[in-house]
């Protein structure tokens, strides 16, 4: 098992989290863990499990995206916000402007050729102050929404996260035993290479038959046959497992460290017993903020139904000469007020705002079961994960077992075929029952690798406890 790096991460967070805004603290979630990973590994050098995560953490497209739209949700916040805040508006025209009177008109009429009877040019400028100060409460609960809109994707980011180092380690696991998997069928051709060549000195002696040469002969070749098939899946989970990080697809480029099988024959593993709990999941903290913002989606369906009370207030100051072609710019300025209260209430609108609070409480009953149904799948999910333990542990036992075990059997069948006491078919049988010892504990050793890795997803810490940051 790779070793796991310590990082102050844990300690920032506990102790300075207090004293930051929830924005804060949600980009500091995102942003810190990339600053304290270590430099990406020299150009050709082979990348471990640790080195495959960090790369996945900075070139995945999907987390990429999910950032992008973090940010898109805060600047959304923050602009719900701001409507509690005054608006200051600031207008200004220039141009020409020429008043005649037409030929009916009396000519004793007063008519200027410009605002002020001299030029035709004119320049005006206004400056407006404005405030809400009550609107029934609608600006508070489309905050609401937008706050919840903004911390479901701020979970959402870091749920994608995960699951992207989820899947970057579950490929990564492939790829190590699909190369296991090759390495152990080369191992069992070339077993077989041996024997067919010893069998072929026997045969041109005398003591083995043209039937015994032919038969291994063709086991040699179907041997030959599964180590290219095994070769095929290499590729293949290495051009996966670059998917799954962002990685280049070019062969060349990216090399990878992988757990060699001595590792995986000898490494210990701790199998976990407490069960995570589906409350704590990302899914159930997701499930609970868009619990609160269907509520505040039918409050607002609610409020728009409403008697509609406002109360607004203004300054407004104007100059319609300020460039002073006139005369003294400040001769004809002006300075106002207002402070407005309003009530308006829709008397029929074909049952329009009614349907309105009608679809938001559907709505909210469909979040509320689909949230139910995402629980009881997490919660039964997390059970089988457990129960699997069980049997993945013995398994492993066995097959640790059972590979010693045919590695003593093979030892005496080769002695006592050479001796001529048992036929090529013990042989063969022999070789096979070791190979399938040796496939049955790498699936299952991986196999306990891949439920580690589900298990501290659950747990949600995955990212210290697989990625070692």
């Amino acid at each position: 098992m790779l070793a796991q790096v310590s990082c102050p991460f844990d300690l920032i967070l506990s102790g300075a989290f207090g004293m930051l805004s929830l924005r804060a603290r949600l980009s500091i979630h995102i942003i810190l863990p990339c600053l304290f990973m270590h430099s990406p590994p020299a150009i050709g050098a082979a990348l471990s499990l640790k080195d495959v995560l960090q790369y996945s953490l900075q070139h995945a497209p999907k987390i990429s995206q999910s950032q992008q739209q973090l940010r898109i949700r805060g600047w959304q916040y923050d602009q719900a916000r701001a409507k509690f805040l005054p608006s200051l508006d600031v207008t200004s025209s220039q141009g020409l402007q020429k008043s005649v009177a037409p030929p009916w008109a009396d000519r004793r009429d007063s008519f200027t050729a410009g605002p002020g009877g001299q030029l035709p040019l004119f320049g005006t400028i206004g400056l407006n102050l404005s405030e809400t100060l009550y609107d029934n409460g609608q600006t508070q609960t489309e905050t609401e929404i937008s706050k919840a809109d903004r911390d479901i994707t701020a979970i959402a980011t870091l749920q994608i996260r995960d699951e992207t180092l989820l899947g970057a380690t579950r490929a990564y696991y492939n790829l190590c035993q699909a190369q296991i998997f090759l390495e152990t069928n080369q191992q069992q051709y070339q077993l077989l290479g041996k024997q067919l060549r010893l069998l072929e000195a026997m045969y041109h002696q005398g003591l083995k038959t043209k039937r015994e040469f032919l038969r291994l002969q063709s086991e040699v070749q179907r041997t030959a046959v599964q180590v290219r098939a095994a070769m095929t899946n290499v590729a293949s989970a290495e051009i996966e497992l670059k998917r799954s990080i962002g990685a280049p697809l070019q062969a060349g480029q990216m090399t990878f460290s992988l757990i060699p099988a001595e590792i995986a024959l000898t490494q210990k593993i701790a199998f976990p017993t407490p069960m995570p709990e589906a409350a704590l999941s990302y899914d159930a903290r997701i499930a609970r903020l868009e619990a609160d913002s269907a509520a505040h989606r039918v409050e607002l369906a609610r409020r728009k139904n409403l008697p509609q009370l406002s109360l607004s207030s203004g300054v407004a100051y104007q100059n319609p000469d300020y460039m002073g072609f006139q005369g003294r710019p400040q001769a004809q300025d002006t300075l106002s007020w207002n402070l407005t209260l309003g009530l308006s209430y829709n008397l029929w609108d074909n049952g329009t705002r009614r349907h309105d609070i009608d679809i938001a409480a559907s709505q909210q009953q469909i979040h509320s079961e689909d949230a139910k149904y995402r629980m009881d799948m997490m919660s039964a999910d997390i059970a089988k994960l457990m129960l699997s333990f069980g049997s993945l542990q013995e398994s492993w036992q066995i097959n640790m077992k059972l590979i010693t075990m045919e590695q003593g059997n093979l030892k005496n069948i080769e002695v006592d075929y050479r001796e001529g006491k048992i036929g090529y078919l013990d042989l063969i049988s022999g070789i096979n029952a070791l190979l399938s010892a040796k496939i049955n504990y790498f699936t299952t050793y991986f196999a306990v690798q891949q439920a580690l890795a589900q298990y501290h997803f659950y747990e949600g810490k995955i990212f210290d406890a697989v990625a070692g940051i």
